[in-house]
């Protein structure tokens, strides 16, 4: 709006505001202002579409092929195989494994050899040549002189007795106090055939006489077991009076007895009457008596094999 204002005149009033002139032209440019804070994060767009799949790609074999190796994919793969390398160091030794399961109980194995017999008498302290008291050894007690006993015509009294070690005899002893004057004096030795007199091992006779009386036999093998020694008065009833021979009460108890009786069964002793030669399981019956029966018959040891 423009005011005229005439020189000289007298100011007037304000008069009515006159009416908006037209705009006037732009002005320049200000300066730029200061950037704006950050605003929040959108939100995530969707996923994309897959892409396409990528070609295969060689294999070793063709790769190896392209490279210039020449021949069939097994003999490539032989190829590959080099050399045995050396052997490598021993390892740590690793700690024990558990105990195994129980196994199956084996077969049963073949029956052993048959051991030597054991006799708690044995024939083991001897020197060749010694003469042993068969009686003595039955019991395992030093015998003492139970008197004579008076033997009838072809009484046969048997002595048992064991050995626990090989030996070898040929002779038998007994000491005669008084003497028949017809006939022999038998002596042998018995296997044992179930706790009786068995099979004849030896025998042999010598004329009475009132001495110390040696029957001699061709020379045997006892083996360990058990066995009888025997005397028998062989003499003709009525002839002369009926011989007698040294006793005991030791070494006839190891005969059994089938029935033991009061007051006449301590000392029982096998006998049985025998005339000419001893055969293999003689017949036997029990004598029971308290007085002595039992003959004392030495052995002769003659080799330990």
């Amino acid at each position: 709006m423009y005011r005229t204002i005439l020189a000289g005149a007298a100011d007037g009033g304000t008069g009515a505001t006159g009416p908006q002139g037209p705009a006037g032209p732009t002005g320049a440019t200000g300066p730029a202002g200061a950037d704006g804070a950050d605003g929040a994060p959108g939100a995530d767009g969707a996923p994309g579409a897959d892409g396409a799949d990528g070609e295969d790609g060689a294999s070793a074999y063709e790769v190896a092929v392209a490279n210039g190796f020449v021949g069939t994919e097994a003999e490539w793969l032989d190829s590959l195989i080099g050399p045995a390398g050396p052997t490598g160091a021993t390892g740590a030794k690793g700690d024990q494994g558990d105990p195994g399961a129980t196994g199956a109980t084996g077969a049963t194995g073949a029956a052993g050899a048959a051991g030597t017999n054991g006799y708690a008498h044995a024939l083991i302290s001897v020197a060749v040549d010694d003469y042993v008291q068969t009686a003595q050894v039955a019991d395992s007690v030093a015998t003492s002189w139970g008197g004579s006993i008076a033997a009838a015509v072809n009484v046969c009294r048997f002595t048992q007795f064991s050995v626990a070690r090989t030996i070898k005899t040929s002779a038998l002893r007994l000491d005669v106090t008084t003497a028949a004057s017809t006939g022999s004096l038998r002596m042998g030795i018995c296997a044992d055939n179930a706790g009786r007199p068995g099979t004849v091992i030896a025998q042999g006779t010598v004329a009475w006489a009132a001495a110390m009386l040696e029957v001699t036999f061709t020379e045997v093998t006892l083996t360990p077991g058990v066995y009888y020694v025997f005397a028998i008065a062989q003499h003709t009833s009525g002839s002369s009076a009926n011989p007698q021979y040294r006793a005991t009460q030791r070494g006839q108890m190891a005969s059994g007895d089938t029935g033991p009786v009061a007051g006449g069964t301590s000392w029982p002793i096998l006998q049985a009457t025998v005339s000419g030669a001893m055969a293999d399981n003689p017949t036997c019956s029990i004598s029971r008596s308290t007085a002595a029966q039992a003959p004392m018959i030495w052995l002769k040891v003659t080799a330990l094999p």
